[in-house]
């Protein structure tokens, strides 16, 4: 048991290093499999031995991801978030302030509504296109992303749909929707408030005071990108091939005199034909799938590895020694003061979903806190709500801590807008931690009030 305890912490250190290092240009997904080969091959845990939940969710956050994506790239391909950037653009605010404020407060909405990821992948285009129309400077944009991006993790936590994590907590601990709503939806609107006014004050000077009415013009509305052109060269020729077997085909029945010949080798040449016709739009359809599999899942399939090779990775570290060694600290916590309680299990849920991602976190979290021998059950959901601001806000600290914020960075880098994860870890290091406390802090004033189990 020793050997497998530093082996699977090995494999997991090895595995972080490598996502953050990225040696030679090697993406976080390739990473992670790396990591979950070598936990295969050493026997630490078999693909059979996973549990049905953890499939599940596996499963339901790929194909959520994957729907999203594709709506993304279609409203893109149709110049749906150039139009919504128009009419944004179109009001005309004058204040950079006002302005900053309203998309903060917009994408508060989306996030509640249609979740973490649907406000990343659907309204942060739609601020690119805005700020892009309004001729705002690459620093000033890339402020107003960065708080966005932030604001879409921080503001989906009033029901248990706005994030995966909501869901994931919400179900393994059995709390049904109204008793979630009526705990987190007070909760949430303290902690989107407070996050507001810090983010304001923090990108306070990056932020311009005023800015020029915008003007309309013909080239406003046109499409950001044109559409990709995704029938290959290849296509042609086997037109052009298919074109000189008709020829032949004609010069040969010419040639023929015998009119029995010539029904043999016309109906031959018609069963070729019709085959030689089946391959080629074979070849086309396929082309065509590959093609639009490279362009819109493709950019996203290295998030979609990572977050399946850290889950796998994960779980197996804790089968060995991490699930003891967090029940123990749940139990320790547990007897402190309600307070102190939250507070302390809020913080070190956000540490290790910063580190470890949300997703396997927050489950692995949430079952231990069930097997832990918590004597009051009021402490016990206390620390699971807690574990939920921990493990949606936390994850924020940095780029891996969250599918969202993974597809926050692919979206800045299709639109050209680059910042280092050095940079970024600064940043939100900076803004989370005391939105954090706020909203840990609330709900240690608002919990005790309510009936609780």
């Amino acid at each position: 048991m020793a050997w497998q305890i530093v082996l699977s912490s090995l494999i997991f250190l090895g595995t972080l290093i490598l996502v953050f290092w990225q040696p030679k240009g090697l993406d976080i997904g390739l990473s992670a499999m790396i990591g979950v080969c070598l936990t295969l091959t050493t026997g630490l845990i078999s693909l059979a031995n996973l549990p049905t939940l953890i499939w599940a969710i596996l499963v339901n956050t790929t194909l959520t991801l994957l729907t999203l994506i594709t709506i993304s790239w279609i409203l893109q391909q149709k110049g749906v978030f150039r139009w919504l950037g128009f009419h944004i653009a179109n009001w005309n605010l004058g204040s950079g302030k006002f302005l900053f404020v309203t998309l903060l407060i917009l994408v508060a909405l989306f996030s509640a509504i249609l979740t973490n990821y649907g406000s990343t992948l659907l309204f942060i285009p739609i601020v690119i296109e805005t700020l892009v129309l309004l001729k705002f400077t690459s620093t000033e944009i890339i402020s107003f992303l960065i708080a966005c991006g932030l604001v879409a993790d921080i503001s989906s936590l009033p029901f248990s749909i706005s994030n995966s994590v909501n869901y994931i907590a919400a179900s393994t601990y059995n709390i049904s929707f109204d008793s979630y709503i009526i705990v987190m939806v007070p909760v949430s609107f303290v902690t989107i408030t407070i996050s507001i006014i810090v983010l304001l004050f923090y990108f306070w000077p990056n932020i311009p005071r005023k800015y020029k009415n915008f003007r309309f013009r013909k080239n406003h509305l046109e499409r950001a990108l044109p559409a990709a052109s995704i029938e290959p060269k290849k296509h042609l020729k086997l037109a052009d091939k298919s074109q000189k077997k008709h020829n032949l085909y004609l010069e040969t029945e010419e040639l023929i005199e015998s009119e029995k010949e010539r029904s043999i080798v016309v109906n031959a040449w018609q069963n070729n034909g019709r085959f030689q016709y089946f391959i080629s739009q074979t070849k086309i359809l396929t082309n065509y799938c590959f093609s639009l599999f490279k362009l819109i899942f493709y950019p996203f399939l290295p998030v979609i590895l990572f977050i399946w090779g850290m889950y796998i990775i994960v779980f197996g570290l804790s089968n060995y020694g991490l699930t003891d060694v967090m029940k123990y600290l749940f139990v320790q916590i547990s007897g402190w003061e309600f307070s102190l309680a939250i507070i302390a299990t809020g913080f070190f849920s956000a540490f290790m979903s910063a580190v470890c991602n949300n997703l396997p976190s927050s489950l692995i979290n949430i079952l231990t806190i069930q097997a832990a021998q918590i004597i009051d059950s009021n402490i016990s959901e206390a620390m699971v709500y807690a574990t939920i601001i921990g493990c949606v806000m936390g994850a924020k600290i940095t780029p891996i801590g969250s599918l969202s914020t993974l597809c926050w960075f692919y979206m800045m880098k299709r639109h050209d807008f680059q910042i280092s994860w050095k940079n970024y870890c600064g940043i939100s290091l900076a803004i989370i931690l005391p939105i954090l406390f706020i909203s840990l802090l609330s709900l240690t004033i608002w919990l005790p009030g309510m009936q609780i189990n």
